[in-house]
């Protein structure tokens, strides 16, 4: 609760904060796309896509990470079922995939939808912690916040499957194919390197979670 749709009128209730200049940020992405680059497509239905996309591509969007932890929470992670057993991640999973570290060089306003910020919007953890199931309610939920926060260009909240850190879905013009406030910071991880299978192995762990079947 509550998976219901947005109220007629959120005008003056979505709470906005900064993402300031500086800040570090991680994604995990197809190795064939920049690290800033940005989803145009548009995901009226499901199954597919993810909770914030845009159900019209009125704007493109990249999700990331205040860190690697964050970045493997809301990727490999995000809809593993909590059995209290280990779950299985596919190797697949990584082929082809980095770990990539941006940093913010726009300041960008953003609505948080975390702790009281939930609670004065009339929702409460369902938004961000909801099954793919409810993903075409969740959208409609950013596209209304969105409308009633013109400032802001992103959403902020807490990861799924770990409390302590954070994530973005940030937005931009659909015509764009990177995010202006967003660039490369060194080299990116391929995930399925040595180096990279065991970061991301070292991290599953934390969320008893681990490797399945080899590729």
């Amino acid at each position: 609760m509550p998976a219901t749709p947005p109220p007629a009128d959120l005008d003056g209730k979505p709470v906005t904060v900064p993402l300031p200049v500086g800040a570090e940020l991680w994604r995990i992405h197809s190795g064939t796309y920049a690290a800033n680059a940005v989803n145009p497509t548009a995901q009226p239905a499901i199954p597919g896509g993810a909770r914030f996309d845009s159900l019209t591509g009125d704007y493109a969007y990249t999700y990331v990470g205040d860190s690697p932890e964050a970045a493997v929470a809301e990727t490999l992670c995000r809809n593993l079922p909590v059995t209290g057993t280990p779950r299985l991640v596919p190797r697949i999973s990584i082929a082809g995939r980095v770990l990539s570290r941006l940093t913010v060089i726009e300041p960008v306003t953003v609505i948080a939808v975390h702790g009281p910020h939930l609670s004065a919007i009339g929702q409460d953890t369902w938004l961000t912690k909801s099954d793919p199931a409810d993903y075409v309610l969740t959208r409609t939920w950013a596209s209304a916040l969105f409308a009633a926060a013109p400032s802001a260009n992103g959403l902020l909240y807490r990861c799924r499957h770990n409390e302590d850190q954070f994530a973005w879905m940030l937005t931009t013009h659909p015509t764009n194919q990177v995010h202006p406030a967003l660039e490369a910071a060194g080299d990116a991880v391929q995930l399925d390197s040595p180096t990279g299978t065991a970061l991301v192995d070292r991290i599953l762990a934390y969320y008893n979670a681990t490797f399945a079947s080899p590729i």
